[in-house]
């Protein structure tokens, strides 16, 4: 809508991350775990319904994407409404061509019949040295009920790496979660064989503190990508 606003409507299947043009970290997407997303977007429960969402650019640096979904717009019962369960984000940026990007976020939700919701506050930097990255993300995570968690993520990427188009890469932290701190390593190396095809081997360490002998784990993992 003109050269400074666009816009997003959904019927079904909208969630929270949906509404966000960058998540600023360079290992989202090349990496092969879930984790490379920063975890905070998918830890507050609501959405996945109608939603509806919208991007302001004030200047050629500075955006504000702002996004909301429903939980409970399209289910067969008359309790349920676009606003009884719903989940809605807020995220500014500062974007460069430049060595730093950096972004704010908050995540809420709210739940008519608890009568209560969960929210999440995060900040989001990256610095691009040309060809290296370094980036990270930090969350607090207050959950419905009670509990709050601090999430942290960090890593670099070379740009380019043995190849025009690879990455490699390497990112770890604490992932989300209320009673434990569960830790994610891992490395992986993108390879661009061509514009249709990628392949990414990784290697993948969790550490899930649940106590026991066997809360740890090594993983080989590779994924293939087709585009047509």
């Amino acid at each position: 809508m003109g050269e400074r606003i666009s816009a997003i409507i959904a019927a079904n299947s909208v969630e929270t991350d949906d509404f966000v043009t960058s998540t600023i970290v360079p290992y989202d997407g090349p990496a092969v775990a879930d984790a490379s997303t920063p975890g905070f977007y998918g830890d507050v429960d609501g959405g996945g319904d109608f939603g509806a969402g919208v991007n302001f650019a004030f200047t050629e640096n500075v955006f504000l994407d702002l996004g909301y979904s429903s939980e409970s717009s399209n289910r067969n019962d008359t309790s349920c409404v676009v606003f009884n369960e719903s989940n809605y984000i807020a995220q500014l940026y500062f974007l460069t061509d430049g060595i730093l990007d950096a972004a704010v976020t908050y995540i809420g939700t709210t739940d008519a019949a608890m009568g209560q919701g969960e929210s999440a506050i995060a900040g989001l930097i990256n610095l691009d040295f040309g060809g290296f990255q370094v980036a990270g993300h930090y969350a607090n995570t207050d959950y419905q009920g009670g509990g709050s968690s601090d999430s942290y993520m960090g890593g670099g990427a070379f740009d380019n790496f043995l190849g025009s188009g690879n990455e490699f890469g390497i990112y770890g932290g604490d992932t989300p979660h209320a009673t434990v701190d569960t830790v994610l390593l891992e490395a992986y190396y993108e390879v661009s064989v061509n514009e249709f095809f990628t392949f990414t081997p990784a290697v993948i360490y969790t550490d899930n503190d649940s106590g026991s002998a066997d809360d740890t784990a090594v993983y080989g993992a590779v994924r293939a990508t087709f585009k047509f």
